[in-house]
């Protein structure tokens, strides 16, 4: 009857220690698992940090080269407006010289028209030059203008991805140690 007794409590406490065996197991896995998380959490934070980084160093040269396009278009509208004062004067030049011509003598000769049209001619086309290219850089800084606003959202957007990773990690930390704990308290069991 001892016996069967000690035999009982025997196999009752093999079945404890098989229980408590598969309990640690379990916390065992879910340690590991999330550990895992913790670790792809991370791993997905250091990437967003990355880009975070690389976004912040396109937005500077960005940034950068719209400064110099828009001081390229203002010395361009500088260029412009002194073309502008020089055609006006050379065709007031030309004017004069054909009335002076017209009314017969004194004034001009045919070289002096002829120099004042090409005078007038070359300012044109300088003029349509000048005018090309502060098109050309007004259209470079609305599209400078428009990526610098497309980053911007960019980098709002990692921000966000950032602090939802790193709440996720916060979280998952949390868990980890809970399991740390509960193993530990199974394996003192």
């Amino acid at each position: 009857k001892k016996a069967k007794s000690l035999e009982a409590s025997l196999n009752d406490l093999r079945r404890a220690i098989d229980h408590e065996e598969a309990g640690a197991s379990k916390a065992e896995q879910q340690r590991k698992t999330a550990q895992r998380e913790l670790e792809d959490a991370q791993s997905r934070l250091d990437d967003e940090n990355k880009s975070l980084g690389n976004a912040e160093r396109l937005r500077k040269k960005l940034v950068g080269e719209l400064e110099e396009a828009q001081s390229k278009l203002d010395k361009a509208t500088n260029a412009h407006k002194n073309l502008d004062k020089r055609f006006k004067n050379a065709e007031k030049d030309l004017a004069s010289a054909k009335a002076a011509a017209a009314r017969g003598g004194g004034g001009a000769s045919d070289e002096e028209l002829r120099r004042a049209q090409q005078e007038v001619s070359s300012l044109r086309d300088e003029a349509e030059r000048e005018r090309s290219q502060k098109m050309a850089a007004e259209k470079r800084c609305k599209n400078l203008s428009s990526e610098i606003e497309e980053l911007k959202e960019l980098l709002e957007d990692d921000k966000t991805s950032r602090e939802s990773l790193s709440r996720n990690n916060k979280s998952i930390e949390a868990e980890l140690d809970e399991l740390r704990e509960q193993l530990e308290a199974e394996e003192e069991s």
